[in-house]
């Protein structure tokens, strides 16, 4: 008899070692028959229980987590085919239409920020900029040496006419890359903000690269903006060299207007 209950025993250990608990139970509950008042047996079958139960708990959890895991996938899945779908209205231009995706998964998925970036390209071209303000201020608040965000905050500040405040992130842009509207823009800025110097400097290299009426003329207007700061501060000289380099710069037409001007004065 002894040597059945060992044989049980070791059996039910083997069984348990493999996690087929119930199996080890029913060896083990087969000797309690045998040894009714045996507790070391009873103690054994309610630690294989313990076990048993453990382990189901953790099927059940990993069975939840993987639930969660591919339902989580899935999302993540329709959310990026969300995203594709508004950018690509962004990029052919369908502005309006982009903004209306983004908002329907703005409100899908609240705590997703991956979007943000885009969504507020979108909303500068529908000319919501208080509205794209506040994200690309967060979106620089986390990453301030992107170029992008830094090339529309910008331009929202300029549109806003905050041209002082766009002043640091026109000149960050500009100092990775120079791109010719770009480079027009802040000349504009200079101007409103009387930096005349550095507007000029900009103006002449962009006319070194691509000539152009548009801003030969603001480069004459600076010159007198300038020249009249000048003599106001009684820099004489300098301001009749600016006013001289305008008027060589004038059309052939306005000159002999201006000679004819003079000389019938001087008839008079």
């Amino acid at each position: 008899m002894t040597s059945r209950k060992y044989i049980r025993l070791g059996y039910a250990d083997e069984l348990r070692k493999e996690k087929e608990y119930e199996k080890a139970i029913q060896q083990l509950e087969a000797n309690v028959i045998d040894y009714p008042n045996d507790s070391e047996l009873k103690l054994n079958i309610a630690n294989i229980q313990i076990q048993k139960n453990e382990e189901e708990n953790r099927k059940k959890r990993e069975q939840v987590e993987s639930q969660k895991k591919i339902e989580e996938e899935r999302k993540a899945s329709l959310l990026d085919k969300q995203i594709q779908q508004a950018v690509l209205s962004l990029e052919l231009g369908e502005y309006n239409k982009s903004v209306v995706q983004f908002e329907k998964i703005r409100k899908e998925h609240p705590d997703n920020s991956s979007f943000m970036k885009p969504y507020a390209e979108a909303l500068m071209y529908t000319d919501n900029i208080k509205q794209a303000m506040p994200i690309l201020e967060s979106l620089l608040h986390q990453t301030p040496e992107d170029i992008r965000l830094n090339t529309l905050y910008a331009q929202a500040l300029y549109r806003k006419q905050l041209y002082s405040e766009s002043v640091p992130y026109y000149k960050k842009v500009l100092s990775v890359k120079k791109e010719l509207p770009m480079m027009t823009t802040y000349v504009d800025v200079l101007y409103h903000t009387k930096a005349y110097p550095e507007a000029l400097a900009y103006i002449n290299e962009i006319l070194s690269v691509q000539k152009s009426e548009e801003v030969s003329i603001l480069r004459r207007t600076v010159r007198n903006e300038y020249a009249e700061e000048l003599t106001r501060k009684k820099n004489y000289d300098l301001a009749l060299e600016l006013l001289e380099e305008n008027e060589k710069e004038l059309p052939m037409i306005q000159r002999l207007c201006r000679k004819k001007h003079d000389y019938m004065s001087r008839k008079r």
